[in-house]
């Protein structure tokens, strides 16, 4: 596999891990699995995104995954990552309609209606009109329907059947008026069912089996139709009704339902207006698309969607992720995508609130807000009265906690200060009762039942409801403003100060106090989470995390996500770090292993998540549902089977085009011998914005497959392809490591060039063989007697230019002249002890001349500085190297010199520089340098320090032996050393 390859696979590996971590089990979900409730959609705008206009009339997913978008300003297709418009370019035939109505029918054929030119369809990567003529005023198409050999076209102009060879032909319904034909569709008997704002009409093949007029069953206008798993028919019409017919022999039975929203709320009822569109999903609920937002049937019951701001609804898709896709004439589109997470508050009063902490009391869910306690049922999220949520209605609630006797405490801000309540009856304690201050903000329990509370001033100890004790400024609290809590096993308390550190409160009443100055990563302290299971404490301070323990402050450096960590869970085996804008769930071993990435699991809002509440404390109920505080409302997580989408993603090439231009993608692509580049652009159709890679191949070009990111348009370029028979391939992995259903591939033919015909090649082949043994016999003679001349003297103005460029190196600075040629003689010497050949040893000498070369490129005020030199300046003259390697490249006169200029300064334990390679991996003449180069720097003086003596530098060679340098390699040179070696000397 090719080394880019070798790296996104790791990262793959990385990716993977994240989401395969944890003892919480993760739940695979898709389209045909448990039915996901409003609250668990992401919501994602397309009004401005690459859009013809902020209006939608049709959308449509088609067979191959594409989303196709139809409106008043053209056509539009997306495919995960962009948006491609028609109708831009002068000579496309769709160029200027508005489209209406979008079908795909069985073959795969796009077929769209516009509003003013009628009709029009797409296959093949072509568009093709077709003539409608034959029916009078058929501009303006309304709706298809497919038949068993063709499709049914309703227009302003009545009926139409167009075969699949487009010849068109007009049904004449008498039943029916020709301009306000609304739906159509054909049920699973075959019959066509045609409704206009007031009939209904069925066709069985051209007679009409039976009509019926809607005044007898609704007084609005008919606007939509469908048919429904069952066989049902569903109508939609302009008011709040629709008709549920049953057909029944050559009839049909019809009930009328009114949709409005059953929910009994505090919130207003919202009831479905003008129904535009109908559609049934796996599970069987059935998505209302009205003018008053969407909404859906589920059991027989209408909910109204009301946390989705989106109306003026016209059409409805949903694609093979499951992802739901609403098209509106005022906002553009909008895509609905499966989180993990559920916005219970959605349709509640909780929806738009800020919560500050959530608890699970009376087996109702209590939500501390700016504005008070709202109390609700955790499974409806419905609100329930309660005089808690009376008492404390427009007055802050900052915590809430459930002590060991079943009371509930409050800290609320201001006035109240902290409430206890149980059984109906509550106490309000405040600073009249000894309290430090009113505004309270967290509680704790003590071993013996005491209560702690936190204040603006300090610290309360509460028995029953009486204040016993408090911890204030006057008892070394330099900063009294206490944001969270904690205690060991030990008795000690822990106050977490907004600006101070740590005070630590010895079960003595004896204070001493944490600061940044002890390694914590900032005094403002979020939060304080005491773990039983290692005896230390976790800490937030603001984006980073560390743990106390008996040897001191830890700091752990590698938490993904920004932002501050609100709050710190243990959930079975795992731990849960919530930060502004996401969740981590790891475990506290591999959180303390820092080692490379350990493995995460990170939900973040691609995930469906909002910012959480800053400070807040969140609960988990009995079941395992994690209650989280949000600046919109409660959302909730099932922590013992997070759901994410394991849906396995499609592959799709969008275009092949053939020295730039643009070929049908057919079953087979076929290309011209005089081709010079083949251009294949392909997309991973990932709607549910999952991370997941692409792997692809062009077998017969590609050695092997290449794996590439997969959240962006791809494009590969083949240029100067063999004629011949190829294919590309194409798959998706996510990111829960499942690959694509079905590998996409394409065979592609290149056609033989002449001179890749079997005979002309023999034929040729013959030819040369005759001509090269002419050429051989007489080249022979006449180059024999000059070779070894030629030799000798290219030899010599090698040498000699070498020379000239190590001089001009060793020129830049006074205190290494002569270093370049020094090292030379050196690794000469080396290289003749390592038993190499008199040639290896000459080419050994040159590579050695010029190792230093790329310090032509370094300023004179860098390489001659005589102090130290900073970071800045350290990595400029790590580029020397670098550049030796470009301007030797392309140097033949010596094998592999530029390998001596890049590599020199690498060492044998892999951390130097410029590639960190280590061992034997470092190229042997580059080893060879880098410990004569060494040696020479040691014993030289330069501008910033003097020469060491013999015995030193020998001593540091002996020292770095199996670190810096080769073990043999140094040894060599030691016995160099031992046996006289004098490089000057060796040098003149």
């Amino acid at each position: 596999m090719h080394k880019h390859g070798l790296r996104i696979l790791a990262s793959l590996a990385v990716l993977l891990g994240l989401y395969a971590f944890g003892a919480a089990a993760v739940n695979a979900h898709s389209d045909d699995q448990s039915c996901p409730e409003i609250g668990e959609y992401i919501q994602v705008m397309y009004d401005d995104a690459g859009l013809l206009s902020n209006e939608a009339n049709a959308i449509l997913h088609s067979s191959d995954g594409y989303i196709w978008i139809g409106s008043y300003s053209g056509l539009a297709r997306y495919d995960s990552t962009s948006i491609v418009t028609y109708g831009d370019d002068e000579d496309c035939l769709i160029k200027g309609i508005s489209v209406r109505s979008l079908h795909e029918d069985s073959n795969g054929r796009i077929w769209i209606g516009s509003n003013e030119k009628g009709l029009f369809y797409y296959e093949d990567g072509e568009f093709f009109a077709v003539n409608t003529d034959i029916v009078s005023g058929s501009g303006s198409i309304r709706a298809f329907a497919e038949g068993t050999d063709g499709i049914y076209v309703a227009s302003t102009g009545g009926i139409m059947f167009v075969n699949y060879d487009t010849e068109v032909h007009r049904i004449g319904v008498a039943d029916i008026s020709d301009s306000h034909v609304t739906g159509m569709l054909t049920d699973s008997r075959g019959r066509l069912w045609i409704i206009d704002t007031d009939s209904i009409v069925v066709l069985n093949g051209r007679d009409v089996a039976f009509s019926l007029n809607a005044a007898d069953y609704t007084s609005a206008d008919l606007n939509c139709i469908t048919q429904l798993s069952d066989g049902r028919i569903m109508i939609g019409t302009g008011g709040s009704d629709v008709l549920l017919v049953t057909p029944s022999g050559d009839g049909c039975d019809i009930e009328t339902v009114t949709l409005d929203d059953k929910r009994t709320t505090d919130r207003d009822t919202i009831d479905c207006q003008t129904i535009n569109c109908l559609r049934e999903d796996s599970h069987g609920r059935i998505w209302v698309c009205a003018d008053s937002g969407l909404g859906y049937i589920d059991d027989g019951e209408y909910f109204a969607a009301t946390g989705i701001d989106f109306e003026s609804l016209e059409h409805i898709e949903i694609d093979y992720e499951g992802n739901l896709w609403l098209a509106s004439s005022r906002q553009g589109v909008m895509q609905l995508v499966r989180g993990s997470f559920n916005n219970k508050s959605m349709s509640t009063e909780l929806h738009g609130q800020t919560v500050n902490a959530t608890q699970i009391y009376e087996d109702l869910l209590f939500a501390a807000t700016d504005s008070g306690v709202l109390v609700v049922d955790p499974v409806t999220f419905i609100s329930v009265k309660h005089p808690i949520a009376d008492l404390l209605e427009d007055i802050r609630v900052r915590g809430l906690f459930v002590d060991s006797q079943g009371y509930l405490w409050i800290t609320t801000y201001k006035d109240y200060g902290v409430v206890r309540y149980k059984d109906g009856e509550y106490v309000c304690i405040t600073a009249d009762d000894g309290l430090t201050s009113n505004k309270t903000r967290v509680t704790m329990e003590l071993p013996n039942g005491d209560i702690a509370v936190s204040t603006g001033s300090g610290v309360s100890i509460i028995r029953g409801t009486e204040v016993i004790r408090t911890y204030t400024e006057a008892d070394g609290l330099a900063n009294p403003v206490i944001l969270a809590m904690c205690m060991d096993r030990q008795g000690n308390m822990y106050f977490g100060s907004d600006g101070n550190g740590i005070y630590i409160v010895a079960p003595d009443n004896t204070i001493s106090t944490i600061t940044s100055a002890d390694g914590l990563g900032s005094d403002v302290i979020l939060n304080l989470k005491y773990d039983e299971e290692l005896d230390a404490v976790w800490i937030s301070t603001g984006s980073t995390l560390s743990i106390l323990d008996s040897s001191g402050v830890h700091s752990l450096d590698f938490i993904p996500g920004t932002g501050s960590i609100f709050d710190i869970l243990f959930i079975d085996d795992t731990m849960w770090v919530l930060r502004n804008t996401s969740v981590i769930i790891t475990s506290r071993e591999l959180l303390l292993e820092q080692s490379g990435f350990p493995a995460y699991t990170v939900l973040s809002r691609k995930d469906g998540l909002i910012d959480i509440t800053a400070n807040s404390r969140h609960c988990l109920d009995d079941s395992g549902i994690l209650y989280i505080g949000t600046s919109n409302g409660v959302y909730t997580i099932n922590t013992a089977a997070i759901d994410k989408n394991t849906t396995a993603h499609r592959a799709v090439i969008n275009s092949i085009l053939v020295d730039g231009e643009v070929i049908p993608i057919l079953a087979e692509v076929k290309i011209p011998a005089d081709t010079n580049r083949l251009t294949i652009e392909f997309t991973a159709l990932n709607y549910s914005n999952d991370a997941c890679m692409v792997e692809y191949q062009l077998v017969g070009a590609d050695e092997e497959p290449i794996l590439i990111d997969g959240n962006k348009a791809l494009t590969r370029d083949y240029t100067n392809l063999s004629g011949g028979d190829y294919s590309f391939r194409v798959s998706v992995i996510n990111s829960s490591g499942v690959g694509s259903e079905e590998v996409l591939e394409i065979p592609v033919v290149k056609e033989l060039a002449f001179y890749e015909h079997t005979s002309f090649i023999f034929l040729m082949c013959l030819l040369v063989l005759a001509a090269l043994a002419a050429l051989i016999y007489f080249y022979v003679r006449k180059r024999t007697a000059s070779l070894l001349e030629r030799q000798e003297r290219y030899r010599s103005l090698t040498e000699s230019a070498l020379r000239v460029a190590a001089r001009s190196i060793d020129a830049k600075d006074r205190y290494t002249n002569g270093h370049s040629t020094r090292v030379a003689v050196i690794s000469r010497e080396i290289a003749r002890r390592l038993d190499f050949t008199e040639e290896e040893v000459e080419n050994v000498y040159y590579t050695a001349l010029v190792h230093d070369i790329g310090k032509i490129g370094v300023p004179d005020t860098v390489l001659t500085k005589p102090s130290k030199l900073n970071d800045e300046e350290y990595r400029i003259i790590q580029t020397h190297t670098t550049t030796g390697y470009n301007i030797l490249k392309e140097f033949e006169g010596v094998p592999d010199i530029a390998q001596g200029a890049r590599y020199h300064h690498e060492r044998y334990d892999g951390t130097g520089y410029c590639e960190g390679i280590s061992g034997e991996d470092i190229p042997l003449v580059a080893r060879i340098i880098a410990v004569a180069d060494a040696y020479d720097a040691m014993t030289s003086s330069r501008v910033y320090r003097s020469k060491l003596s013999d015995d030193k530098a020998r001593a540091e060679i002996e020292r770095c032996k199996g670190a810096q340098f080769d073990p043999q390699i140094a040894d060599i040179l030691l016995q160099m050393l031992d046996d006289g070696f004098d490089s000057s000397v060796e040098e003149n």
